[in-house]
């Protein structure tokens, strides 16, 4: 399934290189209410945060760290779940309509 979306071809999505508290607690509020999500854990220190999150299964980290910014990681294990597909594309759309014109880096 060729796509230029992130999701299909990468395993994360860095969203911003710098960090933004009130970003990273925005996109959290935005899975819960526009997807449902159900927050798994929700690890906070002085310089990084980690919340797991988990939709139909499918289970992603939105991680900010002080010298990275915001990225998101879909679990390994849940890469292969047959309906990973659908649950990246509302998890981008999400992403990208929080993060207006900034566009997420892509990563391997």
């Amino acid at each position: 399934m060729p796509s230029d979306s992130w999701f299909y071809s990468q395993k994360g999505i860095i969203i911003t290189q710098e960090p933004d508290n009130r970003l990273f607690k925005q996109l959290a509020d935005d899975f819960v209410a526009l997807m449902k999500a159900e927050v798994k854990e929700r690890l906070d220190g002085l310089d990084q945060r980690y919340w797991d999150f988990s939709v139909d299964n499918v289970v992603f980290t939105l991680h900010q760290e002080h010298y990275l910014g915001i990225s998101l990681w879909i679990t390994p294990e849940s890469q292969r779940l047959p309906n990973v597909e659908a649950v990246g594309s509302k998890i981008e759309d999400v992403i990208r309509s929080r993060n207006g014109s900034r566009d997420g880096t892509r990563t391997r």
